[in-house]
């Protein structure tokens, strides 16, 4: 960090001439004296940063990016969301949804009053066709799209066509890309949201692949966004603290000021050629793993399955050798890498993948592992209306069938719902999710 030039000079020269200062947080002006964590710390984490003090800052973010406004998130992703669905509720109620959204777009549509409709697909994530075909079919009565892109397991697709059907019908387009922050700065990254014509809003976590503090992140007003930055800004102090932390935005700026210089750069490259070198190793060691390549792959991620064994099994016998995961399913196993890795890491795991194989190769094959789907939900109400009535009772999952869900039920991670307020309950949700569930149902 060019400490003279960033915010941690605005941090450490605050009211230099104050010999006593009277007021919050209690930690001021003293030692830490915890035991865990150094008096740097607890230095940095005192003075106020104001919010106009800090928009040169996020001017210059911007200016990285290429957007029309960038803004600081130290709430997660999940505080851009909020605000994101209360902007883009004022154009209107109706918003078009992919089914693998995460839980904050339904926690947004149930504070912003938002009527979601989802977007039926054959698979996990819905196609470029299926996305345009259900734009065409909503014409006049959506008012926004969101997607998220890419999916947790690393896939994606082309936004191109589906932004300029946007513009062209009238429908703002926002983009859930926290799982993509590092495309923008990755060779052989997909082409980020943040920089294609036609989209209005679009979110990066920065903890998950930047190596930031937890709870950090950005939203983006790309360029030629329909929505005002000031629209967003006043959307988003709804949804954020009086006093943002500074650590975390120090760690914002840090993050940034690394992943955007050469070296960087080069960091995030090598990883993901190295990543790409283990994709077509395991390829080739005979077939008891597949690196499950898919259209526009994230380069740092790679999800590993095979015909002998579901998910769980590959992960424990990774883990028996010391490598943990991020992720299973009954399909298989997803492991995410970063440009922190160094070069025993890959070898490590190029070690441990041809043992696991060895190890899977004794077992037979199996039946075809039945993929998860999420269903299409239907809905009855809007997620609000459900989700704040006062005539509601628990009853067991089997005895709910047919009736309106009104909570929140989420797989996490990713952090996708499998059961939304106001949708109706099916046998779709006795089927695959846990029978010993207790739901709660409008009376």
């Amino acid at each position: 960090m060019q400490k003279e030039k960033s915010i941690y000079r605005l941090v450490t020269t605050y009211a230099p001439d104050v010999q006593l200062g009277l007021y919050t947080p209690a930690h001021q002006g003293t030692a830490g004296r915890g035991g865990v964590f150094p008096d740097e710390l607890y230095r940095l984490d005192r003075p106020y940063l104001r919010p106009d003090s800090l928009a040169a800052y996020e001017e210059s973010f911007s200016r990285l990016y290429g957007t029309g406004r960038t803004f600081f998130l130290t709430g997660g992703t999940t505080q851009g969301i909020l605000a994101g669905c209360l902007a883009l509720s004022r154009r209107g109620s109706r918003v078009l949804l992919a089914r693998n959204c995460h839980v904050s777009f339904i926690n947004g549509s149930i504070l912003a009053g938002l009527e979601p409709e989802f977007i039926p697909t054959a698979g996990t994530i819905p196609g470029e066709e299926e996305i345009l075909a259900s734009l065409d079919r909503l014409t006049g009565r959506v008012s926004a799209l969101v997607l998220t892109n890419p999916g947790y397991e690393g896939t994606g697709i082309e936004i191109g066509r589906i932004a300029g059907r946007c513009r062209e019908t009238g429908v703002l387009l926002a983009v859930d890309e926290a799982h993509g922050a590092h495309f923008p700065f990755t060779a052989g990254a997909p082409a980020s949201a943040v920089g294609q014509p036609g989209c209005d809003l679009v979110f990066h976590s920065l903890h998950k692949y930047l190596g930031s503090f937890t709870q950090t992140g950005l939203a983006h007003l790309p360029a030629g966004s329909r929505i005002e930055g000031e629209e967003y800004r006043r959307a988003l102090e709804l949804f954020e603290s009086t006093t943002r932390s500074n650590l975390l935005m120090l760690s914002i700026e840090e993050a940034l000021e690394r992943a955007f210089s050469r070296e960087g750069r080069r960091e995030f490259s090598r990883a993901a050629e190295r990543v790409e070198e283990l994709r077509r190793r395991i390829d080739s060691i005979g077939g008891e793993l597949s690196s499950c390549r898919g259209a526009l792959q994230d380069p740092l991620k790679l999800f590993l399955a095979s015909d002998r064994a579901p998910g769980a099994t590959i992960a424990e016998l990774f883990l028996a050798h010391g490598i943990d995961h991020e992720f299973y399913s009954t399909e298989g196993v997803l492991f995410i890498f970063s440009f922190r890795n160094q070069d025993n890491d890959f070898r490590k795991f190029e070690r441990t993948a041809e043992q696991v194989a060895r190890e899977l190769s004794v077992r037979d094959r199996s039946e075809p592992v039945k993929p998860f789907r999420y269903n299409l939900p239907i809905m009855r109400m809007s997620p609000r209306e459900a989700f704040l009535a006062l005539e509601v009772r628990e009853v067991p999952l089997a005895e709910a069938v047919g009736r309106i869900n009104c909570t929140n039920y989420v797989k996490c991670p990713p952090g996708i719902p499998v059961l939304i307020p106001g949708e109706e309950i099916t046998g779709w949700h006795v089927e695959n999710l846990p029978k010993d569930w207790l739901v709660r149902v409008m009376s």
